[in-house]
């Protein structure tokens, strides 16, 4: 990766990064919100990327500022969310649980006042000038390829501890995007990486596919987490009765899908190993 390829890239992903802030700044909508945290992650991938060529914590890094916004606007994209499951869980019912809904607008409405009053985009463009000073000038094949196979290994590692937990699975989805996007911005499939016999014409699809079902599960446990938070004794026992049922129900759907996402990340759905643990295999035997 020359010199040219990187300047657009960065140049790319954090004019993006930066017109997601101004259209989070107008109206602080779920959209807007999440290209922003998607934008975010893209630049993350590519800054952790050029670490590798640098040997490892030569200060490239998201600012802590801008780290900062993302985790905010990220609780803010999730309680958004629970709104939204909330409201469709008591879709067909004529008694909804109106003042957890109002306790979560009113959260919502806070946290959209605190905001409003910061430079954003100021901060996006202050961490793109401090990350062009110490960025790599180039990126050879070999550190491309060791970046992906490192994400590789941990996916692997996490695969080892038999069971896996919610954190677990957040790990893997988290190894398997920095993949996802670096495929992407090298415009390549898993099969360049690979031989055709370990990875075939879907491979790509399946990986998205992964990749979406991992971001569903990651938004039911955050559902489950916020709604155990909430102290239920400032509602009335009827609105109580309905939380705690509602909290039972998300509880179960999520072991269910845990259960099924164990199953699909360990190869036991087939007969065949993973793509990811087949490659890591191979790439093994290339290195000996």
């Amino acid at each position: 990766m020359n010199q040219n390829k990187i300047c657009s890239i960065k140049k790319k992903h954090f004019k993006k990064l930066e017109q997601h802030a101004s259209m989070i700044l107008e109206n602080f909508q779920e959209d807007a919100i999440h290209q922003f945290r998607v934008e975010y992650k893209k630049c993350r991938t590519f800054i952790r990327l050029g670490s590798v060529a640098l040997g490892f914590d030569k200060g490239v890094r998201m600012s802590k500022k801008i780290k900062s916004w993302y985790n905010v606007l990220g609780h803010l994209r999730d309680l958004q969310l629970l709104r939204q499951r909330v409201i469709a869980a008591f879709e067909l019912q004529q008694v909804k649980p109106q003042d957890y809904i109002h306790s979560i607008e009113n959260e919502l409405f806070k946290l959209k006042y605190g905001l409003s009053i910061q430079s954003l985009k100021a901060a996006v463009k202050k961490n793109q000038k401090n990350i062009n000073k110490v960025f790599p000038k180039k990126i050879s094949k070999r550190e491309c390829l060791q970046f992906v196979f490192q994400n590789l290994l941990k996916v692997y590692e996490v695969l080892l501890k038999g069971e896996l937990a919610d954190y677990d699975i957040h790990m893997v989805r988290k190894y398997l995007k920095d993949i996802s996007f670096y495929l992407s911005i090298q415009k390549q499939r898993l099969s360049d990486i690979a031989p055709s016999i370990i990875f075939n014409s879907n491979n790509d699809a399946y990986l998205k596919a992964l990749l979406e079902e991992l971001g569903k599960f990651q938004d039911l446990c955050t559902a489950v987490i916020l709604l155990k938070s909430t102290s239920l004794d400032s509602f009335n026992l009827d609105e109580q009765n309905m939380l705690i049922q509602l909290n039972r129900q998300w509880v179960q759907e999520k072991e269910q899908f845990s259960k099924i996402l164990n199953r699909i990340l360990k190869g036991e759905h087939c007969t065949a190993q993973p793509p990811y643990v087949a490659v890591i295999a191979n790439f093994s035997l290339r290195e000996e």
